[in-house]
């Protein structure tokens, strides 16, 4: 986990994806599901990002400012996705 962060932070897409889900496999999957799809989105597999973003959109109870967050990064290309604050 701390690795993806990392990795995250330096903008490395596919390397935080890679070290999320590696934590995933060890528990809560369901835990990195936002973070996987922010990266694979922001990283260009917009498909896979989509997807996984769907799939957590499905645990809510209602949408919340990450369910937006996330539509919103998934729903722009890499090179015009907006900058993480």
């Amino acid at each position: 986990y701390a690795l993806a962060i990392w990795a995250l932070s330096n903008q490395d897409w596919v390397t935080a994806e890679e070290h999320f889900e590696r934590a995933s496999q060890q528990g809560r999957a369901n835990v990195y599901l936002p973070l996987r799809a922010y990266a694979l989105c922001r990283g260009g597999d917009l498909e896979e990002g989509r997807r996984l973003s769907a799939k957590f959109q499905r645990t809510l109870r209602s949408p919340d400012s990450l369910a937006e967050l996330l539509n919103e990064v998934c729903a722009t290309p890499r090179a015009q996705a907006p900058a993480s604050n």
